[in-house]
């Protein structure tokens, strides 16, 4: 009798799905200072469709063209309109005599869809690079 019973009570409801997080970005704020020992590269990106996710990434590159060491990274949204974006680095990781390059790539849902050319950058002080165009991956 007891069997029974068990199998006619209800079965438990399951707890409702919380709702989704908004999703949120960060404005990067360009005018905010640096620490005493870091510099930067700042400017705008053009061409970053809105809702994409963009990836700048400040290269030490060997004599063979190939990426050696990651000196600096920051990661956006895209907006549809150009992005101010400001790469804090540490100069003292800047190699002496060594190639280094920003590069720069633009993913939605999970595709490379654009890409920045890579740029060289002379030197480890601050420096405005000015509007940068995304051109379509290959």
């Amino acid at each position: 009798m007891l069997l029974l019973a068990a199998c006619a009570s209800e079965a438990p409801q399951e707890p409702a799905a919380p709702p989704p997080a908004a999703e949120q970005t960060v404005d990067i704020d360009t005018e905010a200072p640096l620490p005493a020992d870091f510099h930067a590269l700042t400017g705008r990106l053009d061409g970053a469709p809105a809702g994409s996710d963009i990836e700048l990434a400040l290269l030490q590159i060997d004599d063979n063209h190939r990426p050696q060491k990651m000196l600096a990274t920051m990661k956006l949204k895209g907006t549809g309109t150009p992005i101010a974006f400001k790469l804090p680095f540490n100069p003292e990781k800047f190699p002496a005599n060594g190639r280094v390059e920003l590069h720069g790539r633009v993913t939605q849902a999970g595709m490379l869809i654009k890409r920045l050319p890579q740029r060289y950058v002379s030197g480890s002080n601050n420096q405005s690079l000015g509007t940068l165009m995304l051109v379509p991956a290959p």
